[in-house]
């Protein structure tokens, strides 16, 4: 199973991305969620997620700041982001730290699950290569 990490500062958007997903058909499992970048960044040590979808805006630890300390410590974990911001900066930043895609709140359904299914893809890809060891 590809184990996914969601992290917001809203449990009510956490909520949201949890019942969006269609899990099982994805193959994919909730194994943790986060309020913060901090709390993400121990979970991750723990939990091992190979996609990790958060917000860019919060408190404490920034999205952004999230998604470099992924890129640079977790390379091959695959991020999401879903936010409201609308902000270039933003964006800007999660093309540097070369997240899958940028998705605007509210999410749409199906195009986060498509976006899902689309990382499923690259991570059984990368899997069949042996970079990443997924069931």
């Amino acid at each position: 199973m590809i184990k996914v990490l969601i992290v917001d500062g809203e449990s009510r958007a956490r909520d949201i991305i949890k019942t969006f997903v269609q899990w099982e058909k994805l193959g994919m499992e909730l194994v943790g969620e986060a309020g913060d970048g901090q709390d993400a960044l121990r979970q991750t040590e723990e939990l091992h997620p190979h996609v990790v979808i958060t917000d860019i805006q919060m408190a404490g630890t920034c999205g952004a700041g999230l998604l470099q300390t992924l890129h640079e410590r977790y390379p091959q974990i695959r991020t999401i982001v879903v936010s409201a911001s609308t902000d270039y900066h933003y964006a800007a930043e999660a093309l540097r730290y070369r997240v899958l895609d940028y998705l605007l709140k509210p999410v749409d359904r199906i195009e986060l699950n498509t976006v899902l299914l689309n990382c499923k893809r690259i991570i059984r890809s990368k899997n069949r290569i042996g970079i990443e060891n997924i069931t």
